[in-house]
């Protein structure tokens, strides 16, 4: 069973169940020694929007303070850590920086779903099916200036954008992604999600690039339910994908704080 996993979503993101003491209590149950969280950050938006996938800024104290008790309660048992997982918005980034500065956050996620603007008000949704090379070059730029920020711990389903064009043309694109993210030293996540909801992702052609160029992968689980953690079966199958395609997966990955 994974040791650890950071990829853990809370009920704020209105699209997500379950207790902060429920998640927990499952990892132990299955012998985790870490479990971050990392829900969907709160982004800076016009006071007249309120956005239906990620926690209102209003809710950030709650949501560190939550963390911070259950980590006191907790110490002697797993180690909590504090995270988000994060829209690059170039137009909105120091700003969010700026609003999260004052909390004990300990790591971020990049999971870039929206291209441009970078949320559901203005931005386009990276899963929806195209095949415009624009849009993707778009994707793998906005990612590397993202992550070039140095802000993140790893990248989030890195094969989310929904590319129906020319595999060239994908092929081209993605290189430069995995490219980058290896020269960053950027880990990339295989989505349990995307595997037990059999989506769009993993993508074959992706990890078949990845493989090639060497990247740092790892598993999230990407849970949205605290039963997901014991989710061992879907946890095999992503760990045999990996290695059905010589990819070597850091099962010992850890973000230290």
């Amino acid at each position: 069973m994974k040791r650890a996993n950071y990829h853990t979503h809370t009920f704020r993101c209105k699209h997500a169940g379950g207790t902060e003491k429920g998640f927990i209590e499952e990892a132990l149950s299955v012998g985790m020694e870490a479990l971050g969280f990392s829900d969907h950050v709160p982004q800076p938006y016009e006071k007249d929007f309120v956005s239906g996938i990620r926690m209102d800024m209003e809710q950030l104290p709650e949501y560190v303070d939550t963390l911070l008790r259950l980590r006191e309660e907790y110490k002697d048992r797993i180690q909590i850590l504090i995270g988000f997982e994060v829209e690059y918005v170039p137009e909105m980034f120091d700003l969010l920086m700026k609003k999260l500065e004052p909390y004990p956050v300990d790591y971020l996620i990049l999971g870039q779903h929206f291209l441009e603007w970078g949320d559901e008000k203005r931005g386009r949704y990276c899963s929806g099916k195209s095949g415009d090379e624009k849009r993707l070059a778009r994707y793998v730029d906005q990612i590397l200036e993202g992550l070039g920020t140095g802000k993140f711990a790893f990248l989030a389903h890195p094969d989310i954008i929904h590319f129906t064009g020319d595999v060239h043309i994908y092929e081209e694109h993605m290189s430069r992604l995995c490219e980058g993210c290896k020269k960053l030293g950027m880990p990339l996540e295989i989505n349990r999600l995307g595997v037990y909801e059999k989506r769009h992702y993993p993508r074959e052609d992706f990890w078949r690039i990845a493989a090639r160029t060497g990247n740092e992968v790892i598993i999230g689980y990407d849970a949205h339910l605290p039963g997901v953690l014991s989710d061992e079966e879907t946890y095999q199958q992503c760990r045999r994908w990996a290695e059905e395609r010589e990819i070597q997966v850091n099962e010992q990955f850890r973000i230290c704080c």
